[in-house]
């Protein structure tokens, strides 16, 4: 299924995707509002800092403003499916 990309009207980005499982994934991203760190919200009510390529460790990304913050998102998408594919 094709990946998908959608903004609400707080900013926050949401994406959802197939895993290399095939399995359906969706994560949602939100910054403060006039930018600063990336956070991903998780289905308990948490937050993680994700960070380049969307992984759990690394460069933790910094968005400029929300308004950026799908480009960053997409951006750092990709990152993740070249490694994927890199192995």
């Amino acid at each position: 299924m094709k990946t998908k990309f959608e903004t609400d009207g707080t900013g926050r980005v949401t994406i959802h995707y197939d895993d290399f499982c095939g399995r359906r994934i969706a994560r949602e991203f939100t910054c403060s509002p006039d930018g600063g760190y990336v956070q991903e919200l998780q289905y308990d009510g948490g937050t993680t800092q994700p960070c380049e390529g969307l992984a759990p460790t690394g460069a933790t990304l910094i968005a400029n403003s929300r308004e950026t913050l799908i480009d960053i998102i997409r951006r750092e998408y990709r990152k993740m499916r070249r490694w994927e594919n890199s192995d």
